[in-house]
């Protein structure tokens, strides 16, 4: 398995402190050719990854933020085709998120959202590959 961090353009690889599992993290990706070998998508539920998920049978995670994804996110959760996790959720205290050394202590969900982990319903609900 391979963690895929596409930044889009944000900020650099370099920008970032250390994470734990060694994922790539790339200014862009390229999402279609990932997510045709992808077991599932983690995102921020912008439709064209939304869309693009589903149209590849990927299940999702969705943590919105802002504009049209807080309604993409509850139509995922809606539809069963993918999980919401709030926002503030994975990031922890500010101080753990500095931590570079306790990452494993920085406040991430105990649970994995059904779809993350591996759960079939979602996978039946999406269409196949």
């Amino acid at each position: 398995m391979q963690l895929v961090i596409a930044l889009g353009g944000g900020c650099a690889p370099d920008d970032l402190p250390f994470l734990p599992g060694d994922p790539l993290m790339l200014g862009f990706a390229p999402q279609l050719e990932l997510l045709r070998r992808a077991s599932l998508t983690i995102t921020h539920a912008g439709m064209n990854t939304v869309l693009e998920s589903l149209a590849e049978g990927v299940p999702m995670v969705a943590i919105p933020i802002a504009n049209d994804q807080p309604g993409m996110g509850a139509r995922l959760a809606w539809s069963g085709s993918g999980a919401v996790v709030p926002p503030e959720a994975p990031l922890g205290p500010p101080a753990a998120r500095r931590d570079r050394a306790g990452a494993a202590e920085a406040g991430l969900p105990r649970q994995c959202p059904p779809a993350a982990d591996g759960d079939p319903a979602f996978r039946r609900r999406l269409p196949s590959r």
